[in-house]
Parts: structure tokens; sequence; C-alpha cells
């Protein structure tokens, strides 16, 4: 993560030589099983009145890799200190514990926040896991980024927060407690991906 602090900071920019090799592709937003599962729901984000869970973030820190190749380790392993924090005042899933997929996506759907943090790559299954199952998305500033379909469109679609998470558990508290706020942001989300699949074509 470019100017990140941290004990697996990359810093170096990409090379003259090595920029032929980057090309634009769709995202993981494209992939078939996200397609099948808001298909059957009728392009709609799951609904459910009451979720219990305020803010979900269940993630990997990949203690398997070699610790030199855990560059995603200090950004991930922040997020979750930093939402411990709010520990006793919320409930919250943060932690790194494995539980099955399906496990996993019923807690989505029992969550009103989902937070998603970088980890191999900017964007990961979690962000679209998150619009299908009814979250609202809290992930760092994609103002760098250029995909395909572009989802992420600032307080808009998404929440947007500082790459070194500063201030998350401020954004957290204001959308948990600005339910309105948070559902508009759902359902933009909801309907950016729904016309991306229904018009095919990318959302502008």
């Amino acid at each position: 993560l470019h100017n990140v602090e941290g004990p697996y900071r990359l810093s170096q920019l990409l090379r003259d030589e090595y920029r032929e090799k980057l090309i634009l592709g769709w995202n993981l937003a494209t992939l078939q099983a996200f397609y099948e599962q808001f298909k059957r729901q009728g392009y709609k984000s799951f609904k459910k009145n009451k979720r219990n869970i305020d803010i979900n973030c269940r993630l990997n820190l990949r203690k398997d890799f070699p610790s030199g190749s855990r560059w995603f380790y200090f950004h991930r392993s922040s997020t979750i200190n930093e939402l411990g924090k709010l520990n006793g005042k919320y409930k919250i899933i943060a932690t790194d514990e494995y539980v099955p997929h399906k496990v996993y996506l019923n807690e989505l759907k029992n969550s009103k926040i989902c937070i998603s943090p970088f980890g191999l790559g900017e964007i990961n299954r979690k962000d679209f896991e998150a619009i299908i199952n009814g979250c609202l998305l809290i992930k760092p500033s994609m103002e760098r980024m250029v995909t395909e379909p572009d989802l992420f469109i600032p307080n808009q679609t998404y929440v947007p927060v500082k790459w070194d998470m500063s201030d998350l558990n401020e954004k957290c508290e204001y959308y948990l407690t600005h339910n309105e706020e948070r559902e508009r942001v759902i359902k933009n989300a909801e309907q950016a991906y729904a016309r991306y699949f229904k018009e095919k074509r990318f959302v502008e």
C-alpha cells in the first residue's frame, strides 16, 4: 500500500518498463455467482428490518503466508484493532477467525455495516457480497482506482475512509446513528449494481 506506514510498507513506484503489463479488466463484480444470486433476489439487496450486528469485519490475515510476503497484514490487523475501540458500545464482529462461507453470508444478512479493507488487491469479493446482502459498504478510498464496473462512488454507493483507517470509527458511528443516510447509500449501491446486470453495460 503506497504511502501507508507499517512493517510491510510498500512505497516503490511502478517502473516505466512494467507499465505496458497493466491492463484495465473487469473486476469481481462480474462473477457469475454474484449475478445468479442478485438475479434470484430480483436485483434487490437482501432486506431485513432488524439486524443485530452493527459492524462486520471478518477477514483473513493469511497467517499461513511467509511473514515477509504478508504485506497487507498491517493494514488488515490495524482495522481489527481500530474497531476494537468500539467494543462494548456496539455489536461488532472484527476477527480473523474462520467460519464457513454460508455462515459468513448469514452474518452479512444480519449486519448493518460491512468493513472491507484492502487485501491482495483493492477490490475483493466482500465488496459485492456487502451490496447483495444489504450492508453499508465501508472501505479505504477508491478514488485512485480505475475499474469496471465502477460501483465505488464516494458517499453515494460506498463510504470511503482514509487508508490508515484513522477515521474508520468516526464513519461507522455516524452511519449507525443516521439510519436514513445509511439506507440511502445501500439503496444507491443496489441500484448501481442492478443497472450493470440489467443493462449489460458498465456503470458510468
